[in-house]
């Protein structure tokens, strides 16, 4: 578990994701302006893969993105949004908006997006409900489970086709055929035989390699 918090800037209050129960609140006092673009790309970087500076590996349990705000964004946050959707963990991620009093809950509506049960995990809490946060979180997290909390995994991008264009500017090598009356020598032009097949050949006196242990996924909560 790991928490942004955001108003003027947009800071991580933890350097590295914590055991959910090892985790320690630090309270927040509510000033300043609301930049929560700034927030949403923090989050973005965080669930990119490992391979790309992020903290997600390509299998995983999906995370668990918690937004609390009582205001309106002040920054870009549009920007911030579509950079966060563009990775494969937050489109994966259960996505929860608190709205506090005078939360702005059509972008609340949009940061869960069009989901099942989608109005579950928009939860209104007035200011004498605040000691209950936690509660009301727990419950819904608990409750909604549209994955059925099976593990997802982040597939490698295809590969992009080549255009006709490049196929075009591609040299065409001309095939030259050279005599060789002993395949075992090498010719003039330098080609040799190719070497024996041994693809069935095995060494039963080699051990097995080890097996490789599956890295058990893992299942991240971010509240910011």
């Amino acid at each position: 578990m790991r928490t942004i918090k955001f108003s003027d800037t947009a800071e991580w209050m933890d350097k590295d994701s914590i055991p959910v129960d090892q985790y320690t609140w630090k309270n927040l006092s509510a000033d300043g302006i609301t930049s929560l673009g700034a927030a949403f790309s923090k989050v973005a970087q965080a669930l990119k893969p490992i391979k790309e500076g992020g903290t997600m590996p390509l299998k995983a349990y999906p995370p668990v993105l918690v937004l609390i705000t009582d205001g309106y964004p002040t920054d870009e946050y549009q920007k911030g949004y579509e950079e966060l959707m563009e990775q494969f963990w937050a489109q994966e991620a259960v996505r929860i908006a608190v709205a506090l009093e005078g939360a702005d809950e059509e972008i609340l509506r949009a940061f869960i997006g069009d989901v099942e049960d989608k109005d579950k995990l928009l939860v209104r809490i007035s200011d004498d409900d605040l000691p209950r946060l936690a509660e009301r979180i727990k419950l819904v997290t608990s409750t909604y489970n549209p994955t059925g909390k099976k593990p997802a995994e982040k597939q490698p991008p295809e590969p992009e086709p080549k255009k006709e264009e490049d196929k075009k500017s591609e040299p065409v090598s001309e095939e030259v055929s050279v005599p060789i009356e002993d395949p075992t020598l090498p010719s003039e032009t330098g080609v040799t035989s190719p070497p024996p097949d041994t693809s069935d050949v095995t060494d039963e006196s080699a051990p097995e390699s080890p097996k490789k242990e599956e890295t058990p996924p893992i299942h991240e909560e971010i509240i910011f």
